[in-house]
C-alpha cells in the first residue's frame, strides 16, 4: 500500500487520485479529450513523483480461457509467448494468468488471457506520465481489480455475477469458483422509468450467454452481487428476486461499501471509479497488461503492492497455481450474440493453430468460452475449430524441467507452483 498515483481511464472520462497513507481524499476528473490530457499533465506536475497505477474500463477488452500442456520454466514461457502473439498481434497490452490444472488425465494447465484491444485508449494518458518521468507500475483491466471485492465481502459462491454501474454503462463480471472468467460492459439505459427493467434484462441476457457457452447451466444456482454505490438499485434487487427464482441476489449499498471495504464516503462519492481505485491502491492484481517498455522505470517491487519486479522482463504478472476444476477448451467468440456485432481485434491465424476471435460481439464484451459451442435457447453458437497441437507444445522436453524465470524474449513470466 505504498504511496502512488491511481488513474482510471474510460472512453468518457479519466479519474485520478493521490494514494497516501492507505487512502485518498477524492478523485480529480478529466474529460477524455485534449483539454482533459492537458489538465492531467498539470495534475501530475503538482504531484510528487510517485509510481502510477492505471485501470482501464472499456468495451475494447478480451478474455480467453484455455487449457495448455503442463510446462515449466523457459519452455512454458515460450509456449505462452507464442499463444499471446497469436491472440494479440495488434496490442502490446496483454497478460496470462495460471488458474490451476485440469482434473483430467493430462492435468493440463488452465490459463486466463486478458488484453486491452485498443491501445490508443491509454496512449494519450501515458504520454504525460512518461514525459514527466513518473514510473508506471502497471496497467490493469477493471474486472481484474474488482476481483478483490467478493473476497473482502466474504462471498464465496461458485457462480457469482458482479454487477455495477459505470460512466460507460453497466459492468457484468462472472466468477467461477472465485476466479474471474468473463466480463462485459453493456450500454444500458441509466435513467428513466425503464432503467431497472433494462438492467434486469442485461443480467438475464448474461445468464443465457453463460449457458450458451456451457460455462454454467440454467439449472445451476447463480448469485448476483449488486454494487450500489449511489443507493439507486434497491428496486433491481427486488426485481431479480421476484422474477428469477434460481438467482439469489445481494445488494451492497453506500454505507456497507464504505464500512466493509474501508473507503471514506466522500472519496466514494467523488467518482464512479473511486471504489476501484481504492481497491487498486490496496493491492494491484496480478494480471498486469503493461509491457516492459512501459514499466521499465518503475520502482522495485514491494510485497503486497502488486506484481511488478525488475526481473519481470515483460512487465507482466507471474503465475500462481490454483486448485484444479472443470476442464476447459478455448473457442472462438460468440459473434452476433443477440444480433449485436462489433469489430473484432486482430488475431493471428496459422496453418497449425486457428485464430480465436475475441468475444467483442456480445454487446461490447469479449471472452472465450470454456466448452464447445451450442445452439441453446435460440442463440447460435459457432462450433469450435479442432484444436491443432503444435508438436513443440506437447513434446516431453517442452513440459519437463524446473520452473525458472523466462528469458528476455518471453512475454509472460512464471513462478514456481
Amino acid at each position: 500500500m505504498s504511496d502512488s498515483i491511481l488513474v482510471c481511464v474510460s472512453a468518457a472520462q479519466v479519474s485520478a487520485a493521490l494514494w497516501r497513507g492507505g487512502r485518498f481524499a477524492a478523485c480529480t476528473l478529466f474529460e477524455n479529450d485534449d483539454n482533459g490530457v492537458a489538465g492531467f499533465r498539470e495534475f501530475l506536475q503538482a504531484a510528487k513523483r510517485l509510481p502510477v497505477k492505471i485501470i482501464v474500463d472499456a468495451v475494447e477488452e478480451d478474455y480467453r480461457f484455455e487449457s495448455l500442456p503442463h510446462g515449466f520454466g523457459s519452455d512454458r514461457a515460450e509456449m505462452l509467448n507464442r499463444k499471446l502473439k497469436q491472440h494479440y498481434r495488434s496490442t502490446p497490452y496483454f497478460s496470462a494468468r495460471l488458474q490451476g490444472r485440469d482434473v483430467g488425465k493430462r492435468r493440463d494447465d488452465r490459463y486466463l488471457f486478458c488484453a486491452l484491444t485498443n491501445p490508443e485508449l491509454v496512449s494519450n494518458w501515458l504520454k504525460p506520465v512518461q514525459e514527466l518521468g513518473f514510473p508506471v507500475v502497471g496497467i490493469f483491466l477493471l474486472p481484474t481489480v474488482s476481483a478483490a471485492m467478493p473476497e473482502k465481502l466474504g462471498i464465496k459462491q461458485p457462480n457469482l455475477l458482479l454487477v455495477s454501474l459505470h460512466t460507460a454503462g453497466m459492468r457484468l463480471t462472472y466468477f467461477r469458483d472465485q476466479k474471474l472468467r468473463i466480463s462485459r460492459l453493456a450500454r444500458a439505459e441509466s435513467k428513466g422509468p425503464n432503467a431497472i427493467k433494462g438492467y434486469a434484462e442485461e443480467i438475464s441476457n448474461t445468464r443465457l450467454y453463460l449457458h450458451a457457452l456451457r460455462v454454467m447451466t440454467l439449472d445451476e444456482h447463480l448469485s448476483v452481487l449488486i454494487v450500489d454505490r449511489n443507493d439507486t438499485l434497491a428496486d433491481l434487487a427486488q426485481t431479480i428476486a421476484r422474477d428469477s427464482p434460481n438467482i439469489d441476489c445481494r445488494r451492497v449499498g453506500r454505507q456497507e461499501i464504505s464500512s466493509s471495504l474501508g473507503i471514506a464516503v466522500p472519496a466514494l462519492d467523488s467518482s464512479n471509479d473511486s471504489l476501484y481505485l481504492h481497491l487498486l491502491g490496496l493491492r494491484a492484481p496480478e494480471n498486469n497488461l503493461a509491457p516492459a517498455a512501459v514499466t521499465a522505470a518503475a520502482p522495485p517491487h514491494t510485497p503486497g503492492d502488486g506484481p511488478w519486479s525488475p526481473e519481470d522482463t515483460a512487465g507482466r504478472n507471474g503465475f500462481a497455481p490454483a486448485e484444479g476444476g472443470p476442464g476447459a477448451q478455448a473457442l472462438p467468440g460468440l459473434a452476433g450474440f443477440l444480433g449485436v456485432a462489433q469489430s473484432e481485434p486482430e488475431a493471428a491465424a496459422t496453418a497449425d493453430v486457428p485464430a480465436a476471435p475475441a468475444f467483442a460481439s456480445f454487446l461490447g464484451a469479449s471472452a472465450v468460452p470454456e466448452d464447445a459451442g451450442a445452439d441453446e435457447a435460440g442463440l447460435t453458437v459457432p462450433d469450435a475449430p479442432a484444436e491443432a497441437h503444435d508438436p513443440a507444445l506437447t513434446a516431453p522436453e517442452a513440459i519437463a524441467g524446473s520452473d525458472t524465470a523466462p528469458g528476455p524474449e518471453a512475454r509472460a513470466t512464471a513462478e514456481a507452483g
